[in-house]
């Protein structure tokens, strides 16, 4: 998987009235390619997805009889269709799995559109995952480039 850096910000509010100091912290963690890995295709993404989601289902169930989640992703689209980083906007509702569709939709290599001239474009990718007892299953709703 890529690697993962966590930016974090702190805001300083005041008042000329009243002196109040409120400190905020913002994390965001992004994921990046990891270089020694082969780009991904969406469909090679939902096979290794598969893959990976049958082997955490065990642990995602626990004493329910299902469960489900979906990770919604910023992505950075390079002109030659190459994620350069992906964020993920809305949990899945699993930490593990927000790392591990992370991880996989920073690998992507998706087709760019024509008129791109070398920068970069945001994008969103959506990736589920079902589990149940007997079965396990991984959902990609492709990369949306929204620049």
């Amino acid at each position: 998987m890529g690697t993962v850096s966590i930016r974090t910000v702190t805001r300083w509010l005041s008042s000329s009235a009243v002196v109040a100091i409120v400190a905020c912290t913002i994390t965001e963690r992004y994921y990046t390619p990891a270089p020694d890995q082969p780009r991904l295709t969406i469909d090679l993404l939902r096979d290794r997805g598969h893959n990976i989601v049958r082997a955490e289902c065990q642990r995602l169930i626990g004493v329910r009889q299902s469960v489900t989640g979906v990770a919604h992703i910023t992505v950075d689209v390079e002109a030659d269709g190459e994620i350069r980083r992906a964020v993920i906007e809305h949990s899945s509702g699993d930490e593990r799995m927000d790392e591990i569709f992370g991880g996989l939709a920073a690998q992507l290599k998706v087709d760019p559109p024509a008129n791109m001239r070398g920068e970069t474009i945001p994008g969103t990718i959506r990736i589920g995952y079902s589990c149940s007892p007997s079965a396990g299953t991984i959902t990609v709703e492709g990369v949306t480039l929204t620049g």
